[in-house]
């Protein structure tokens, strides 16, 4: 089986800075400009811990462990027969699979179970890490990390978000994140997803792993306030579901209406401005709303 997934790896020119940024173990200091275009001093502290597994995370996809993952489960399946010898192992594609014995009947059912016991293995694999498909691609499950990560980045929130309404707060967590330099490979391509403490433990990020934190950082703050992802090809921003002022970018979906928000950087974009890509992506209807429920 293939392992594919959509590379996140759009960004733009733009005039976005971060003065420093400093950390002491668990402790932040980051300098920045703020909306207003002053320079700002924010201070906070993340679970230790949650820290050390962000410095430590794990961006790409994990292809072998999740071939390793099938392989053992083919395998116990195969402890169970009787009268066929089923073999599995991996390879660069997936799982490959042998079976031997006196019946046909037999061996094409022991393959035909072997499979499926692939699939539950690789489903299993899935959910441990954090990762869902979406149509023949694999995706970092973006929701669940806003989900389980909201209450680790509070402290970061509430140091950033100091306005008086969410909408406000939105923005200055938007110039904190648009500031934050954007993570790629050398010569460019994707690096794959950074959590929302990682982003803010190694200071960097793409499209999306920006637009989870933003979402974690919201919901933490403002846990009324409906949030969503949105997806369009090569990229991902976020999207809430606020009263739209005059000129902002919206999507209309199922009678909602979703106020977008770019946090990727460098370009400087208060809530419901995005970059042209992703406005141009709106206007043609190509753009996925997932909610964080």
């Amino acid at each position: 089986m293939f392992f594919g997934m959509l590379w996140f790896a759009l960004a733009w020119a733009g005039n976005a800075k971060q003065d420093d940024f400093d950390r002491h173990g668990n402790e932040f200091e980051v300098r920045y400009r703020d909306i207003g275009g002053s320079h700002r001093t924010v201070k906070f502290e993340l679970s230790s811990r949650e820290v050390e597994e962000g410095l430590d995370a794990r961006l790409a996809f994990p292809q072998k462990q999740a071939v390793k993952a099938q392989v053992e489960a083919v395998r116990r399946y195969a402890d169970g027969l009787h009268g066929v010898t089923l073999k599995a192992k991996g390879t660069r594609n997936g799982v490959k699979m042998s079976a031997s014995g006196t019946s046909r009947k037999k061996i094409k059912e022991a393959l035909k179970g072997g499979q499926k016991a692939a699939n539950r293995g690789l489903d299993k694999f899935l959910e441990d890490e954090h990762w869902i498909r979406r149509g023949k691609d694999l995706f970092p499950d973006h929701i669940r990390w806003v989900k389980e990560e909201s209450k680790h980045v509070k402290p970061a929130a509430t140091a950033i978000m100091k306005g008086d309404n969410a909408r406000e707060d939105i923005d200055l967590a938007l110039r904190y994140l648009q500031a934050v330099p954007y993570e790629a490979r050398k010569g460019g391509g994707d690096k794959g997803f950074r959590p929302p403490v990682s982003v803010l433990a190694k200071n960097k990020g793409d499209c999306d792993s920006k637009s989870t934190l933003l979402l974690a950082m919201v919901r933490a703050k403002y846990p009324e306030v409906k949030g969503a992802i949105v997806y369009t090809k090569g990229h991902a921003f976020a999207a809430f579901e606020l009263p739209p002022k005059e000129g902002d970018k919206v999507i209309k979906e199922k009678g909602r209406v979703w106020v977008a928000a770019e946090p990727v950087g460098p370009q400087e974009l208060k809530l419901g401005k995005v970059g042209k890509y992703s406005a141009k992506k709106i206007r043609g209807g190509k753009v996925d709303v997932v909610e964080v429920k």
